[in-house]
């Protein structure tokens, strides 16, 4: 029983905790962003004036879209998020209108409306559920979106199952890398449902290869032996990238080691066409001593 109340409360430790601002706590954490301005860091001293707290995390979000060097653009984007927990700190927090201001910062400004989100986990904002199942969907940015399927984990893990079986079904989007991002996400979850979805994110065709690896080595770190046999069916395979297929080898190998060395030497790739899986794998064969096939 313990167990199973911690893995949700580690889940939102991220928010509680909120990483992303800087290591001072209250809102007086802006100040460190110089290049904003004393007027800047003075408003952040106001919980109690929201719209202007709001106003200013707007304008370091919009000097950190314009910033001409990466500097410029860090300091900008630490003023940015300690705006943001001062919103989650301040008096009668969780009335604000977050939906609201999350919705607009959308159309504008990415990054101001993930800092809101997770502002709004803060501050307790009430219909948390149904805010996260609705900036969890495709059509939110994906560090948003990867945002509202924590809270799903911690709050209600059989609708974010449902809602993961989705996300897995969807094609890659340019280099968001957003299965991978939820890859991540699934390994720290941890529980038995993560588990299922991160065996689908490891056996799905079409996938980009960093997200494939990513699932797999979170499975490898599971420990348990039942799924080197399902790992190994991935080296096996005849399609599949390189990659892939060389992480599904070492985590069988990792998990189970007896069946990794028998399918490593009874399941060898053909020399002339795979010849990088071929060599990869004699070269696992030799680094754990065993007789190659030609030997036998």
């Amino acid at each position: 029983m313990l167990v199973s109340l911690i893995r949700p409360l580690a889940l939102l430790a991220p928010f509680a905790a909120l990483a992303w601002w800087s290591s001072a706590p209250g809102p007086a954490a802006a100040a460190d962003a110089s290049s904003l301005g004393v007027r800047l860091a003075a408003r952040t001293l106001q919980p109690d004036q929201p719209e202007a707290l709001l106003q200013a995390a707007q304008e370091a979000a919009e000097r950190e879209l314009v910033a001409e060097t990466t500097r410029e653009a860090q300091q900008a984007a630490r003023a940015r998020d300690a705006l943001c927990a001062a919103l989650a700190d301040g008096p009668q927090a969780d009335a604000l209108p977050w939906d609201l201001w999350i919705d607009a910062e959308l159309r504008n400004r990415d990054s101001l409306a993930l800092g809101l989100y997770l502002a709004s986990v803060r501050a307790g904002a009430p219909d948390s559920l149904e805010r996260a199942k609705r900036l969890g969907q495709r059509d939110s940015p994906v560090p948003l979106r990867i945002a509202a399927h924590r809270t799903m984990w911690a709050i209600e893990p059989q609708l974010a199952l449902q809602q993961g079986r989705d996300l897995i079904r969807e094609l890659p989007r340019g280099t968001t890398g957003m299965h991978a991002r939820y890859a991540a996400l699934l390994d720290e979850v941890g529980s038995e449902l993560a588990l299922e979805l991160l065996i689908a994110l490891a056996h799905r065709d079409g996938l980009e290869s960093h997200a494939r690896v990513v699932a797999i080595q979170a499975l490898a770190r599971t420990g348990r032996v039942e799924l080197g046999a399902d790992l190994a069916t991935i080296w096996t395979a005849s399609t599949g990238d390189i990659a892939t297929r060389q992480q599904a080898l070492l985590a069988t190998l990792a998990l189970d080691p007896r069946l990794g060395e028998r399918v490593l030497l009874t399941r060898l790739p053909d020399a002339d066409a795979q010849p990088v899986l071929h060599g990869f794998a004699m070269d696992l064969i030799a680094e754990r001593g065993l007789r190659a096939p030609e030997e036998l």
